[in-house]
């Protein structure tokens, strides 16, 4: 629109007859200011869009200089000027930056597909029901109560499906407890024949080494006896009293360990590593409570006034301390009462055995 304009004014130019100077002058003078008023008034009338594009080539062109012939001067047409159009464009940039950045909106799934997720849900979790229970029946060397179990959970969370989906939290809460069981039952196996093998051999490791130690007293005395330089030792009891009490006490022990992880492996299945340890210091606590023991008996005795003396031919305290072994959950209590009746607090624990 504006070039047009340019182009029929400068045709215009060319059509006026030449005067004289001082007529010449003024008439282009109106022409300049008429060209002026146009295109103010075409500026107004554009939008901030389109009069953009039209104020760069003006801005990219020299200013005109007064002073030469046919140079239109900077004056304001009806409130605008040849060059009106870098206000605005500075108030559209200002505009534009001044919009705040678009956040995304969260948009929820549409009841169908929320329908098809649950549908696709109850049918995996009524698969995994189904996979428990062939699981479950190929453990025939498991317990009858275990497998009873984990039957009635399966049986439960069939019944929760059954009530659509009010019911699957419900029915994954027991699918996962059956699942825990039978997984349960196959780490308890699984240990078994890797913790349990080694349990059994360190175990009897330390039944061999009480039994030869009983069997070859007399000659450890001698030993020990040159040792410590007493000569006229002739059994272990005379280096050191609680000897034997110590030697059953850990044959107590050593019992009592091979009897809980025969329970837990065979009878329970429900086998744990955690309790390795356990199975570790029952013969050295079992020593420790025989000698504990030996303790008791004589101070016994003496507040009895009894000739120790028979003592040392006596059965009674090795027996005892053996019992302690196998039983060191009883031993245990009895330390916790005796330092509660002195008025102490307690500093062992009442331990529960894992074989009872």
């Amino acid at each position: 629109m504006v070039e047009r304009t340019r182009v029929v004014s400068v045709k215009q130019w060319d059509e006026v007859p030449s005067q004289p100077a001082k007529a010449a002058s003024s008439d282009r003078f109106d022409l300049d200011w008429e060209l002026q008023r146009l295109l103010g008034e075409e500026l107004l009338a554009m939008e901030p869009e389109e009069r953009a594009p039209a104020s760069s080539p003006a801005a990219a062109s020299p200013a005109p200089n007064p002073s030469q012939p046919g140079a239109v001067p900077a004056a304001a047409v009806a409130g605008a000027t040849a060059t009106p159009s870098s206000p605005a464009t500075a108030r559209v940039e200002v505009s534009k930056s001044a919009e705040p950045a678009a956040e995304p909106v969260f948009t929820a799934p549409s009841a169908p597909a929320m329908d098809a997720q649950l549908q696709a849900r109850l049918q995996s979790l009524t698969k995994d029901i189904d996979a428990l229970y062939q699981q479950m029946t190929r453990e025939v060397g498991a317990r009858s109560d275990t497998l009873e179990d984990v039957a009635s959970l399966l049986q439960q969370a069939r019944a929760a499906l059954l009530r659509g989906p009010d019911g699957f939290t419900e029915a994954e809460k027991l699918t996962m407890q059956a699942q825990g069981l039978l997984r349960r039952k196959e780490e308890s196996r699984r240990w078994a024949a890797t913790y349990g093998t080694i349990i059994l051999g360190y175990e009897f490791l330390f039944f061999i080494a009480f039994v030869l130690v009983l069997a070859f007293d007399r000659p450890l005395a001698v030993w020990v006896g040159n040792l410590t330089h007493v000569t006229e030792a002739l059994n272990m009891r005379d280096i050191l009293p609680f000897w034997d009490t110590m030697i059953w006490g850990g044959i107590g022990g050593v019992v009592g360990a091979l009897y809980s992880l025969y329970w837990h492996v065979a009878e329970q299945q429900d086998f744990d590593r955690q309790y390795n340890m356990w199975y570790v210091v029952q013969p050295i606590m079992g020593a420790m409570l025989g000698a504990f023991i030996y303790l008791i008996v004589v101070s016994g005795m003496l507040a009895m006034s009894i000739n120790i003396q028979n003592l040392s031919s006596s059965w009674f305290p090795s027996a005892l301390a053996c019992l302690c072994g196998f039983r060191q959950k009883f031993i245990l209590e009895l330390l916790d009462k005796l330092v509660e009746v002195i008025g102490l607090r307690p500093i062992l624990t009442r331990v529960g055995n894992k074989g009872e």
